[in-house]
């Protein structure tokens, strides 16, 4: 029987790989998802402005969820899926510690 290749989703900002020494805020983040090998495969941009929410874009794909550390986004690290020290879990519990307030809610 072949070996089930494990669905992985690296959250990377964008313009990828260029942080700023004290800012974590881009564009939007992209999402890349690994082959068999664990090397970067296909790549998903996702319009959002937190990797949180690309993080919950791949959550609804059913793949397990890695975001690169901030510090390293700030120091330009380029990212490798295959480091783990590089990235943090994002799973079902932090999508709703991360679920923003909207003005309506605020206003109920």
């Amino acid at each position: 029987m072949p070996k089930q290749h494990h669905k992985k989703a690296f959250v990377i900002p964008y313009p990828q790989y260029k942080g700023h020494v004290c800012c974590y805020n881009f564009d939007h983040h992209v999402v890349y998802l690994t082959d068999e090998n664990g090397a970067f495969a296909k790549k998903y941009k996702k319009l959002s402005d937190t990797p949180e929410a690309a993080g919950d874009w791949a959550l609804d794909q059913n793949y397990e969820v890695f975001l690169q550390k901030p510090a390293l986004v700030r120091n330009g690290i380029e990212p490798d899926p295959k480091d783990s020290s590089q990235w943090s879990a994002y799973k079902e519990n932090d999508r709703r510690l991360n679920q923003r307030t909207t003005f309506e809610d605020i206003k109920r």
